[in-house]
């Protein structure tokens, strides 16, 4: 007599807990999963999967491409995305509210890797689970709020749900007074998000490495002006 085996097929994935165990267990493996996140329309949504998948109906996908600075601005720069891959982190913009966990990505293939998107002064991280970010200073680090707007966290360490990305600012030059994302042209123009301006605060060291506060004596950069901590 032989018998039958049934295997799990879906897989449900909460933005609120760490998934790593899951997503370890089902790398490689085909599901149909669905998500516990919704995307809000009317602006613009990060987003990351562990899995990859054509772009739907109503979604326009924005990927990183590259970075520049002029006349005190950081500006990362973005490109319509062709597909989404699994675990990079991208923009979206939604034409309705949409819940992820409604809909299986049917035939989806698992995968346990985040893959970061770096810049010469930015990296765009994706999570694809319930995150602690740690070990760096708020002002480099930025989410994208509602309105399509930049903002720091208010204090480090901070939790941050799954199947998002967050910018990780590095190498920022010491004149740098605001960041700014460009987000192309698109049929109802040209879009870029609010600019972030540079804590005033804010303190560089001399090769241009911004840090929460000066530990040790030495010179640092602070508002442009060198500052000598005795």
């Amino acid at each position: 007599m032989e018998l039958e085996v049934e295997y799990e097929t879906e897989l449900a994935l909460s933005e609120t807990t760490d998934n790593s165990a899951a997503l370890t267990e089902w790398d490689g493996y085909e599901a149909d999963v669905t998500l516990t996140r919704t995307l809000a329309a009317g602006s613009w949504n990060t987003f990351a999967a562990p899995f990859s998948t054509v772009i739907p109906d109503g979604w326009t996908v924005k990927e990183l491409s590259s970075a520049s600075f002029a006349d005190g601005t950081l500006t990362l720069n973005f490109a319509n995305a062709a597909n989404i891959e699994a675990g990079k982190p991208y923009l979206v913009k939604v034409a309705a509210n949409t819940d992820l966990s409604t809909a299986p990505f049917t035939g989806a293939i698992v995968s346990k890797d985040a893959v970061t998107i770096p810049t010469d002064y930015a990296d765009f991280i994706p999570t694809l689970g319930k995150t602690t970010i740690d070990g760096v200073a708020a002002d480099d680090v930025l989410f994208v709020a509602a309105g399509n707007t930049l903002k720091n966290p208010s204090t480090i360490p901070t939790d941050m749900k799954g199947f998002r990305a967050y910018f990780l600012l590095k190498n920022v030059p010491t004149e740098a007074r605001g960041f700014a994302l460009n987000l192309g042209d698109e049929s109802t123009g040209i879009e870029s998000l609010t600019a972030s301006p540079m804590g005033e605060g804010s303190i560089y060291t001399l090769d241009g490495r911004r840090i929460g506060k000066a530990a040790q004596k030495g010179v640092y950069i602070q508002n442009g002006k060198k500052v000598i901590i005795k």
